[in-house]
């Protein structure tokens, strides 16, 4: 069982020891007023769910490990319940100051600057300083996966790639930066032992058990961040592969044997789920995001599947180019480090909203610009890999939402101009926690077994050499684009 804590909501998965998810459920949330009463509510009605969907009797389940949305976490009291707090606008200027002082250490040693407001260390600071009766409670500070692990084992615990997340993490050691927490007065005890990926840390309480309908006694398997479950859905395992995550954003991570920085400071470096592996990321912004809103706002249609397949015939319509409309309305090159914009806070040109080309565009050259957008922003991220590392890459593996759209995926590879490759099961992440899950409770004896086993992917899809060319020149004509209107808007 893998339980995927996302930011719009829960979903669990089961899947087979072949890989192939036999069962799915979900449960939505909102991210404005989330909190772990709601969270666990929500965890506990998708376990039901996927159970009864499953029609499996819970003592079929080998083993669960959990995975979420990477960078948010939550404090915890000595009985267990969330310390809530509330954020006020000064956390930004505090952040600013943070970044001034410690700001260059923190990426040398975690790989990420800590974004004011958001990143783990600049909300923990910024609470001491600030609201110290807030960390004087606190006995726990655990990232959301390790939080639904702890939900279901009480063992706290965390993991390195979602660790790595907080710019409170040695990532070259794998291990919290105790030196930097007393340098920052922060309460060292309150965070936990770090634990490897894939290895049984606790058992299915009695209290979770009735609360979700699992056995008691079922292994819990430490769990990772969903991105790089992603990758490992994905087989991406080895230096050199390549691989984007396509959901509201899309992370482009490139897989590597030891960590790298990028010496302008663009870029993250996280550790994979797989030991002695890193990770070097690129992320291309609002991309899933702006289909979506095309959808609500411009179609205004109700979500479901057979909804974006209709997009996609939309899109189709228009030839590729999309009749000289060019979109520039979220996908973006990423740039991690301070000034982050007002407007696109991790992107490394303030360029507003924009749609630029004949006013006479059409709702099909609309719907196909975005998607072009959308990949234009995935090659820039990854050459920005491929630049920093020196590493060649000669195919990208894609999951995710955006991957299960043919009409995308087949751009994509004319845009790359590189064979893209889609796992069989496109929730690659919810197989990537299977793989740990089944390493962890003893089906398989190493990650690279089970990947071996469980990953499935598709054919490749081939670029077409003339679209190559032109969509090589349609790319460049959006990057030059793009950099003129952030000069001028």
């Amino acid at each position: 069982m893998a339980v995927d804590c996302g930011s719009g909501g829960v979903k669990c998965f089961l899947v087979d020891f072949k890989g192939k998810i036999v069962s799915q459920s979900s449960v939505e949330w909102l991210r404005s007023n989330w909190n772990t009463e709601i969270g666990w509510m929500s965890i506990s009605e998708a376990i039901k769910s996927a159970l009864t969907v499953a029609r499996i009797d819970a003592d079929q389940i080998a083993g669960v490990s959990t995975t979420s949305m990477r960078e948010e976490f939550v404090l915890l009291d000595d009985s267990g319940h969330e310390i809530p707090y509330k954020i006020t606008s000064d956390i930004y200027t505090h952040g600013d100051r943070l970044n001034e002082r410690y700001g260059e250490e923190m990426y040398r040693l975690s790989g990420h600057w800590p974004v004011p407001g958001w990143i783990a260390a600049a909300k923990m600071t910024w609470l001491n300083d600030t609201k110290p009766q807030v960390l004087k409670r606190a006995k726990l500070f655990l990232m959301i996966s390790d939080w639904a692990g702890y939900r279901l084992g009480d063992i706290p615990y965390t993991e390195g790639s979602s660790a790595c997340e907080t710019s409170l993490f040695d990532v070259e050691k794998g291990d919290w930066s105790w030196k930097l927490m007393d340098e920052l007065g922060l309460p060292k005890d309150i965070f936990p032992e770090v634990k490897p990926n894939a290895s049984k840390i606790a058992t299915v309480t009695s209290r979770a058990s009735n609360d979700t309908g699992l056995i008691e006694g079922t292994p819990v398997v430490v769990g990772s961040a969903d991105t790089q479950y992603g990758l490992m859905g994905c087989g991406a395992i080895s230096e050199g592969d390549i691989v984007a995550v396509g959901g509201t954003t899309t992370p482009i991570q490139l897989v590597i044997n030891k960590p790298i920085l990028d010496s302008k400071r663009r870029t993250w470096t996280n550790m994979h789920s797989m030991k002695g592996r890193w990770i070097i990321e690129s992320n291309a912004g609002r991309t899933g995001w702006v289909y979506r809103w095309l959808r609500d706002n411009i179609l205004c249609e109700k979500p479901s599947g057979k909804r974006y397949e209709a997009m996609n015939k939309i899109a189709e319509a228009s030839p590729p180019g999309s009749n000289g409309l060019l979109a520039y309305l979220g996908p973006h090159i990423f740039k991690s480090g301070p000034p982050y914009w007002e407007d696109d806070r991790l992107g490394d040109l303030p360029v507003p909203p924009t749609l630029i080309g004949s006013a006479k565009f059409t709702l099909n050259d609309l719907a196909r610009a975005i998607i072009e957008a959308n990949c234009y922003a995935v090659r820039a991220n990854a050459e920005q890999l491929t630049e920093i590392t020196g590493l060649k890459v000669n195919k990208m593996e894609f999951c995710g939402g955006n991957s299960k759209s043919l009409l995308w995926m087949g751009i994509q590879a004319n845009i790359l101009g590189k064979p893209v490759i889609v796992p069989r099961e496109r929730d690659a992440t919810a197989v990537g926690a299977a793989i740990c899950a089944s390493v962890g409770t003893g089906i398989y004896n190493s990650i690279a077994e089970a990947t071996k086993d469980m990953v499935h992917m598709e054919e490749p899809i081939i670029p077409n050499p003339e679209l190559a060319k032109n969509y090589d020149q349609l790319y460049k004509k959006w990057m030059e684009t793009r950099r003129r209107l952030s000069g001028v808007l």
